[in-house]
């Protein structure tokens, strides 16, 4: 074999093997969610990084959402737990990320999916107001 016809079947190997790689990299970061985008700064976390991270998916129509808005709001939880709200009657890409959020929760029965509120914390997903409220109350006493 001449060394041309090496060093391109090398060349051809090595590009079918990181194609691969990506290929696969791509299919494990959408199973695990690993790295993810930040929407302000386009900062890419780590999946640890998220996990401090507590989102609530809300509706500006639901009244149980609301007690837990208000809830977060009087004991000023929203900075304390690094909570952040995501109204999904508005935004389309929050209620996407919902449904996809809800389906990854191994303790919420399928025909709950897409409900609000809805916390997720990377570890946890917890439906409901009164659960959320005390689930939130229980965290804040871990935190003291």
């Amino acid at each position: 074999m001449s060394k041309r016809l090496t060093k391109v079947v090398i060349l051809g190997v090595l590009s079918v093997f990181f194609t691969v790689f990506s290929v696969w990299v791509l299919k494990y970061n959408q199973e695990h969610n690993y790295f993810r985008l930040t929407e302000k700064n386009q900062v890419f976390q780590t999946k640890k990084d998220a996990k401090k991270e507590i989102s609530i998916y809300v509706s500006i129509y639901c009244p149980h959402c609301r007690r837990v808005e208000e809830f977060v709001k009087e004991e000023n939880l929203e900075k304390r737990l690094n909570i952040h709200f995501k109204e999904v009657s508005q935004n389309k890409d929050y209620a996407k990320e919902l449904i996809d959020r809800g389906l990854k929760c191994s303790n919420i029965p399928r025909n709950f999916v897409g409900a609000v509120p809805l916390l997720v914390d990377g570890k946890n997903c917890v439906l409901g107001d009164t659960p959320i409220i005390d689930y939130l109350k229980e965290k804040v006493k871990q935190t003291k």
